[in-house]
This record gives C-alpha cells, structure tokens and sequence, in this order.
C-alpha cells in the first residue's frame, strides 16, 4: 500500500555514539531517550499504549536478565560489562 511499517528488530547492535548519543532518536530523543519516547511512537505505529506497554515491560524483563544472556550468548566479559553500565537501572 505504500506506506511505512515497522520492521522486525534484528541486528541490532551495542554501538555507544559520539558524546553518549544513539546512533538513532527516539521521538527526537538522541541521549537518553526514555518509555515516554518509546510510547509516543506506539499510536503512529498502529500500537494500543496498553499493548505498547506490555511490549516494554517484556523487554526490560529480558534486559533485566542481561548477565545471564551475555553469557549465554559468548559476550566476552569486558564487553558485558560496557553493555551493563549503558543499560538502566530497573
């Protein structure tokens, strides 16, 4: 139909940016973009804030874990350390 959807989230890498900034914003938001960046993205995005969410909160569980698939996954360990002290406190 010619219009924008969202593509599935693969590839997608630890790349800390040039002064703390992601390489991409969310909702504008290059430094440290939080869930109210992530949820106004929701509605455009054909998301209900209710399933937006539950979407959220099942990745900051699976992050909240971020040791224990780092290891899993063969992350050396000074590496999982870098990813961790980027990652928010839950």
């Amino acid at each position: 139909d010619g219009g924008w959807e969202l593509a599935p989230a693969y590839d997608l890498v630890f790349a800390p940016g040039p002064a703390g900034e992601h390489t991409m914003t969310v909702a504008g938001e290059g430094r440290a973009p939080t869930r109210r960046h992530l949820l106004q993205l929701a509605g455009p995005a054909g998301i209900a804030e209710e399933e937006a969410d539950e979407i959220l909160d099942t990745v900051a569980t699976a992050v909240s874990h971020w040791r224990e698939h780092a290891r899993h996954a063969g992350v050396g360990a000074n590496a999982a350390r870098t990813i961790e002290k980027a990652l928010p406190a839950r």
